[in-house]
């Protein structure tokens, strides 16, 4: 579980070395930034097949979901949290901001939720953050925006800058900042909807065992991000399930694959029952695609923990980063790599 290293009331006095000193360490680009929008095309390059611009939405959006993970890492790091926990608006006329949002069981983290909360809403909030959160909330805010200035690629910048300049000046700083950003990165097209669907369809095909190392905490926080990102717009089919169940099953491990076999042929026959209205349920999809992902987990953990995870000669061992480039193998992610692509070992 993630862990506040230096909380609000310990960043120093304004203007004091040390808080100098945590406000340079919250605010520290990320070792991978996050990308520009302008790989989320609609259409193809000339001469890029549907596959190929598929699998290169896919790249992109999979690696920037990585960047919000160590995003959402360092903003807890810094306790920075609180001001990107938007409640329901409740009344958006009152002037009462007491009476404007809901409570705190009404809160959502944007990070994990933003396509669940309007810009509407976050403009409000960003005001009422401005004009009546604490200071070292508001400081909080600033350094937010400024983390997401200094983890982004320039062309990125540029297009969030112009719909962020367009603000109020009382709608503007990290809240609203990351609300467009992340709205710019994650746009779901019908051709990011594919690539998704894609994603999902080749680990059924490809499996643990094209996942470096068979690392199987990595593929489940892709593959439970991407499910999520597909069922909020109602495009999750029933047979999801069965893709990830299919993808589990091709593992070097014995003792991992066994039981989710037997989930496989079980969910197949539930399919198999399931009326065809029920063929793109979404939520519920989604919902049985995290109980397997957190199965799945939890065996992996345990087989870790009892050195029970080996894996015969020749397969990689695992390692402790969730960064890996599809071009070449290294540590970090495929829109970072200086390497010249190589088309046949990133398809």
């Amino acid at each position: 579980m993630l862990q506040v290293v230096v909380p609000k009331d310990k960043r120093g006095d304004p203007g004091s070395k040390q808080r100098g000193i945590h406000y340079s360490g919250a605010t520290l680009a990320l070792e991978s930034k996050f990308g520009a929008a302008r790989h989320f095309v609609v259409t193809s390059r000339e001469g890029e097949s549907d596959s190929d611009l598929y699998h290169n939405i896919e790249e992109m959006y999979v690696g920037n979901l990585h960047q919000v993970k160590m995003f959402k890492e360092r903003t807890t790091k810094y306790n920075m949290l609180e001001p990107l926990s938007a409640p329901i608006m409740i009344d958006i006329s009152t002037a009462d901001p007491g009476a404007r949002w809901g409570g705190e069981e009404t809160k959502r983290n944007l990070l994990d939720h933003w396509s669940q909360v309007s810009l509407v809403e976050v403009l409000a909030f960003q005001s009422d953050t401005n004009e009546y959160a604490s200071d070292e909330d508001m400081a909080s805010s600033d350094w937010i925006k400024d983390l997401l200035t200094n983890s982004s690629a320039d062309e990125l910048s540029q297009q969030v800058d112009e719909k962020f300049e367009k603000l109020e000046p009382f709608e503007k700083c990290g809240i609203s900042r990351l609300k467009i950003q992340l709205d710019e990165m994650f746009c779901m097209t019908n051709d990011v909807v594919a690539a998704l669907q894609t994603f999902i369809k080749r680990f059924a095909e490809e499996g643990l065992s094209k996942v470096q190392g068979e690392n199987v905490s990595l593929v489940s926080t892709q593959l439970r991000a991407v499910c999520e990102r597909l069922s909020e717009v109602q495009q999750l089919p029933l047979e999801n399930p069965t893709y990830v169940l299919s993808g589990l099953t091709k593992c070097s491990v014995p003792e991992f694959t066994g039981p989710f076999k037997l989930m496989l042929n079980q969910e197949c026959v539930t399919q198999m029952a399931t009326p065809v209205s029920l063929i793109n349920y979404s939520d519920a999809t989604y919902t049985r695609v995290k109980d397997i992902l957190q199965l799945a987990n939890n065996s992996y953990h345990s087989l870790n923990t009892s050195n029970a995870w080996s894996m015969p000669h020749g397969h990689h061992a695992s390692h402790t980063s969730t960064n890996r480039c599809f071009n070449c193998g290294s540590d970090h992610m495929l829109p970072d790599c200086k390497k010249p692509r190589d088309k046949g070992q990133i398809a």
